[in-house]
């Protein structure tokens, strides 16, 4: 596959070789573009970025500037960042998502839209449990790099 003079060769899928060369193709500055951009463009230029180009633009968020702080959310790119906030439910919380996630005094909504509470422990260990146990830190990680991005979907 041949990207702007950039050969790849070997098994892929296509979408795969496609973003390996957007990463090796000339860099853009998407810190810069976003500094530059009009308040009320800033967050839709990242949600952009996360759906069209997430590979090389977290590559930059983590190589430069691991927080960003938008004007409708913060994202952190740093995996210690992630595995941190993770764990300190009382500071970053889901409490502000909850409306989203259809939380109401009768409904108590998904597992993701609770803080470290009995509801949010009993559905995981329901999840779990249907797991291959072989598989559960494979799922974890994965459970991991999705809530870094679910704050700003």
């Amino acid at each position: 596959m041949t990207n702007e003079g950039l050969v790849i060769k070997g098994k892929g899928s296509g979408i795969i070789d496609e973003s390996l060369a957007s990463l090796n193709t000339v860099k853009r500055d998407y810190l810069a573009e976003y500094d530059t951009a009009m308040e009320e463009d800033k967050y839709p230029l990242v949600r952009r970025w996360m759906k069209e180009e997430p590979l090389p633009f977290f590559k930059q968020l983590r190589e430069e500037r691991p927080v960003l702080v938008t004007p409708e959310c913060t994202l952190l790119a740093s995996s210690t960042d992630v595995k941190e906030a993770l764990q300190l439910p009382n500071i970053f919380t889901t409490r502000l998502y909850q409306t989203k996630m259809g939380v109401t005094d009768t409904d108590p909504g998904y597992m993701t839209a609770h803080d470290d509470n009995a509801l949010h422990h009993r559905e995981k260990s329901i999840m779990k449990a249907m797991l291959n146990r072989v598989h559960i830190p494979l799922q974890d990680e994965h459970l991991l790099q999705l809530k870094m991005i679910t704050p700003c979907d």
